[in-house]
């Protein structure tokens, strides 16, 4: 039966001609996203772009052509923009241009661009890329872009400009724009001066016209241009110059099995180097302004920036580590939302493509490991897309969110995949996958309740951990030896009783069922780390109890730190100590001080000593890392 299956597969791709990857999918198929998209936030190091390319002259609004007279649905009339140029802006050297409108006039529409030499001698102007369409809408998108993708850059002279002098084309001259037609025109321009070929700056106009004109000069000429349409929650602002039209990015990753998918999205806010502003010299009224920044602002909620979301062309150089228990990582290429759309891209320089994804299905483009993929996102399109890598093998399989959420006991994750497998057609798989979501579930829950009891073990013996040191502090030690011994064995015992409970309840922290998933190790690592901090503290206060069974001991030529002081002084011992104390027990943080004779040597919590009487006398700081003893020799002032 499988080597039927696999002969009907291989003639159906001769037949066709479809493509196939190095997987079970076709190229240009559309996969269910049944994965965690997990897009990387914008401030990831595993994301970085550069920019790159020359200047690109926008003309995206008005986007919608109109005779003057048109009618809003609210009623109120359309300044139209027949025979009007849509935008004018500064060029220079080499630069792209790139218009998407739709007509909806009342007649056939032809497109112009106009150039005017700024400069003082002659300019010559070349192309060197095009793409071009008019149809419906995404179709005339779709067709412009992937011409424009597949071009190889040949520069041809369209005219020498003599100084002061214009030039015109129309580019929809072998077809014009008909009513209810879109036109997108894509093209790259050098611009530079006859005499030394440096580049040149050139005053371009966009403009459109009936398709009665054969000179666009007078409409190219005028103090004002079109207007948009604009309203006050309506947009339709996208119009004005972007400072480079390319990045060129790197994206590195590492997917292991608590990390099965990861995603970037394309054409939105922007990764680090990624974005820029569409930045203008009028607003939507046609009026000429200073330049700046295009803004949609509607308040109190809507501050919108215009950035380079449109025909800007990614070069991605893409290196992948796969550290699953699966065999492949899967770059797959759509939706980043719930919106369908069409992606064009070109793998290591081949032929592009441009396909179509549905809702919340993304296009399969490579299971290469390090591979360099060329993106652009056409007009006319729900942003942002996205780029996943998911691991797998010849497919992705249905089950992967849930076996994320399987390996990392993550609520989170679990969350996503019950709602992806919530979004699957009934039948026995999304039956079977409820099922281990449901175990899945219970599971955590139990995990969790013995993290939660194991939690507030630990609480209850630091509480107590707490209260013993106090009656430590508050312990005098200088009483005759009868006393001090009863003394010691009371704490002793309050501690011996304290680290055995401790002893405890970390074994119990460390037989909590799946403790090394990533949804618990977190918390289990912090436990653990309480309870060592814990069983230190008690090690050091043992310590100091079996020595101060021989209070009355002066210190010698070994003893860690002494220090001669005045009798009625109040000295910081702290300071002069901090390095040497560090080297001692690791850390000064949560140091506690402790005097072996508090009615003749007082220290507070952040090591002040005052001396009251004459004599040697033992002042002990200590941490859960250790202790260290202070003899202090306090001696008459002398005068």
């Amino acid at each position: 039966m499988k080597k039927r299956l696999l002969f009907l597969l291989t003639a159906f791709v001769m037949l066709f001609n479809v493509p196939m990857l190095a997987s079970a999918y076709f190229v240009g198929e559309e996969v269910p996203i049944t994965y965690q998209k997990r897009f990387l936030p914008f401030d990831t190091p595993y994301v970085n772009y550069i920019a790159e390319g020359g200047q690109v002259f926008v003309s995206n609004a008005p986007e919608s052509i109109y005779s003057d007279g048109a009618e809003r649905a609210d009623g109120s009339l359309i300044a139209g923009q027949v025979n009007a140029t849509l935008y004018r802006d500064t060029v220079g050297g080499s630069f792209r241009f790139w218009g998407s409108h739709y007509n909806r006039s009342s007649t056939a529409l032809k497109f112009w661009i106009h150039i005017t030499n700024t400069e003082n001698e002659p300019v010559r102007l070349y192309r060197s890329l095009e793409g071009f369409a008019v149809g419906e809408v995404t179709a005339a998108a779709s067709k412009a872009t992937l011409e424009f993708m597949n071009s190889e850059s040949q520069p041809t002279l369209l005219h020498t400009i003599p100084a002061g002098s214009s030039y015109y084309f129309e580019y929809t001259a072998d077809q014009p724009v008909d009513l209810s037609s879109a036109v997108v025109y894509f093209a790259e321009f050098r611009a530079e001066k006859e005499n030394g070929g440096e580049e040149a700056s050139i005053l371009l106009s966009h403009v459109v016209t009936d398709d009665s004109v054969t000179d666009p000069t007078s409409y190219a000429e005028t103090p004002t241009i079109a207007r948009t349409n604009a309203t006050a929650t309506r947009s339709d602002d996208y119009r004005g110059l972007l400072e480079h039209w390319g990045r060129k990015g790197t994206i590195e990753l590492e997917l292991d099995d608590q990390a099965l998918s990861a995603g970037v999205k394309i054409a939105d806010l922007g990764y680090s180097g990624e974005q820029e502003k569409l930045m203008t010299r009028w607003n939507t009224m046609g009026e000429p302004i200073e330049q700046s920044e295009v803004r949609f602002v509607v308040p109190p909620n809507i501050d919108k920036i215009r950035l380079a979301y449109w025909y800007t062309d990614y070069v991605l150089d893409v290196r992948l580590v796969n550290n699953t228990s699966y065999s492949k990582i899967h770059t797959m290429h759509g939706s980043a939302g719930f919106n369908p759309g069409f992606i064009n891209y070109q793998l290591n320089d081949s032929t592009a493509y441009n396909f179509h994804f549905s809702r919340e299905t993304a296009v399969p483009v490579t299971t290469d490991m390090n591979y360099r993929l060329r993106l652009m996102v056409m007009p006319s399109a729900y942003l942002p897309f996205g780029i996943y890598f998911v691991a797998g093998d010849e497919e992705i399989p249905l089950d992967l969110a849930v076996v994320q959420a399987e390996n990392t006991f993550d609520e989170n994750d679990w969350t996503e995949a019950q709602t992806i497998v919530n979004a699957m057609p009934d039948g026995e798989i999304k039956t079977a996958l409820l099922i281990r979501l449901q175990q899945l579930e219970q599971k955590r829950k139990a995990a969790l309740q013995a993290v939660a009891q194991a939690e507030s073990e630990v609480a209850g013996i630091e509480q107590e951990l707490s209260q013993l040191n106090d009656k430590l502090q508050n312990t005098d030690f200088a009483v005759d030896k009868k006393e001090r011994e009863r003394l010691i064995q009371l704490l002793e015992a309050e501690r011996s009783e304290l680290q055995e409970w401790a002893k405890n309840t970390g074994q119990a922290i460390q037989l909590i069922p799946d403790k090394d998933k990533p949804g618990l190790s977190g918390i289990i690592v912090r436990l653990t780390e309480r309870m060592d901090r814990t069983l230190g503290w008690l090690d050091s206060i043992s310590i100091i109890l079996e020595e101060a069974k021989d209070n009355d001991r002066k210190g010698n030529g070994n003893t860690e730190f002494r220090l001669s002081i005045s009798r009625g002084d109040t000295v910081n011992l702290f300071d002069p100590l901090e390095d040497r104390l560090i080297q001692l027990l690791g850390s000064v943080d949560e140091l506690q001080w402790l005097s072996m004779n508090p009615f003749k040597v007082t220290v507070d919590g952040l090591g002040h000593v005052t001396a009251n009487e004459n004599g040697v006398y033992k002042v002990i700081v200590y941490n859960d890392k250790g202790k260290a003893d202070i003899f202090l020799v306090v001696n008459s002032k002398s005068h």
